[in-house]
């Protein structure tokens, strides 16, 4: 926690803090004498808790050197921040000439970005209920709704709820604040989606004002931050600490989430209880993000993590080339050389359905694992070919076991007694739907 306060120029660096100690009401940390510790002037809506009051110009000593009105003096009252006329604190009403927004001209306490509470709130039931307010018959559960997702820009601060949010309807204030402490009371996460439309929506409609589309995209990156930063740095295991580091701090979830399968695949013999079923770790992961969103940067963690895992597989593969010719060769023999069935744990999914399930018969009971850095490299697979792959994904999640006939009559059938395959793909949202051309199976 950080106290900003006004020096008294009359003492010196010590006899400040004694004073600012005295008026806290704290003992004064004797070893911080000097400015080490200094801050710095922040937008305001980084603060905890802020009283526009002491944002006001501090009024110092005269050019005699005499003392202005005793009354006025910082000592007499709350611990106040002088605003240096040539720092301002930051604002982001102005537009893209350094003129003002007209949405931009309510107070700032009653505004979250210099975006009124009142325009984000019409702008919520223009999207979402194509304008109509609540009346009576729904106004406790649209009222609850509406706390729900505000409270997330509001601090998650009952007043300032209370503040923003009409009694639609002629709902009682006692009725409202019910509504207002129940969505207080719901688990924090992200932004909810249908804000963050919200708030889209306005950016787009004020796309002339640049610090304002600025201040918006800084708090969306903080909100993707959300979940990683619940995270202390000492909980997460070596190696995955320092997978993260060098990345984007937006990518630290994404690369959390995706290497998940990559250490589920490598820790291919350990199994958990859940609810008396012993499970294998079958993980898989989508990482979904717009074009030049960083999602390559995944392509170097599964270099690194499965590194041992692709060479052995790259010997295996020269072994089942050999054979493969050999074969050729003596296709007329007598003999035939014997088939290696060689392990190859790291399968692409740019391949049919066939050599899928030759490859899982021939895992030995370990886990395979694909990796692809874009769903759209999977539209060479045919229809029914990806199809079937989806079924299979739905089965290693379900850690349950995979039975088919092949009706050609080239292929034998298949038993897999349990389908042991995790995946990372990363992809854009429009490539996933793409991929993905079954949604009966519960895979997505």
């Amino acid at each position: 926690m950080r106290i900003v306060a006004v020096c008294d120029p009359a003492l010196d660096i010590a006899g400040n803090q004694q004073r600012v100690a005295d008026v806290v009401g704290v003992e004064i940390d004797s070893v911080c004498k000097d400015l080490a510790r200094s801050s710095f002037l922040v937008s305001k809506e980084y603060f905890y808790y802020l009283d526009e009051a002491i944002w006001r110009p501090t009024p110092s000593p005269s050019r005699e050197g005499g003392e202005e009105d005793p009354s006025k003096s910082p000592r007499e009252g709350r611990l106040v921040s002088a605003e240096s006329p040539r720092s301002p604190l930051p604002s982001i009403t102005g537009g893209v000439g350094g003129g003002s927004s007209p949405l931009l001209q309510e107070g700032m306490g009653e505004a979250y970005l210099g975006i009124p509470y009142s325009t984000i709130i019409k702008k919520w039931w223009e999207i979402h209920y194509g304008g109509q307010e609540p009346v009576k018959s729904n106004r406790d559960t649209l009222t609850f709704e509406l706390a729900c997702n505000l409270r997330h820009i509001c601090g998650f601060s009952r007043e300032l709820l209370d503040k923003v949010i009409p009694c639609y309807d002629g709902f009682p204030q006692e009725e409202k604040m019910k509504c207002i402490d129940s969505a207080l009371k719901e688990k924090i996460t992200r932004m909810p989606p249908r804000l963050h439309q919200v708030l889209l929506s306005i950016k787009a409609e004020n796309a002339d004002n640049l610090r304002l589309v600025q201040a918006l995209d800084e708090a969306e990156e903080r909100d993707e931050q959300h979940y990683i930063n619940r995270i202390p740095s000492a909980a997460l295991p070596m190696g995955v600490r320092d997978s993260l580091e060098g990345l984007p701090r937006t990518m630290h979830m994404p690369a959390l989430i995706g290497i998940g399968p990559m250490i589920g695949a490598l820790a291919t013999g350990v199994r958990l209880d859940v609810h008396g079923d012993m499970r294998h770790l079958n993980l898989t992961a989508y990482i979904v993000g717009e074009a030049a969103s960083n999602k390559s940067k995944l392509d170097a963690l599964y270099l690194l993590w499965m590194g041992k895992l692709i060479r052995e597989d790259d010997e295996a593969l020269k072994r089942e080339q050999e054979y493969l010719q050999l074969r050729e060769r003596r296709k007329n023999a007598k003999e035939q050389p014997q088939d290696p069935k060689v392990l190859i744990r790291c399968q692409s999914l740019r391949t049919s359905i066939a050599q899928l399930l030759t490859r899982l018969q021939q895992s030995q009971g370990k886990h395979l694992y694909s990796y692809t850095s874009e769903a759209d490299q999977l539209s060479q697979n045919s229809s029914a070919a990806w199809a079937n792959t989806s079924v299979l994904q739905r089965d290693a999640y379900d850690n349950s076991a995979y039975t088919t006939d092949f009706a050609n009559g080239k292929s034998t059938g298949v038993v897999i007694h349990k389908v042991l395959w995790n995946m990372t793909l990363c992809c854009t949202p429009d490539a996933l739907y793409r991929a993905h051309r079954n949604y009966t199976n519960g895979a997505i």
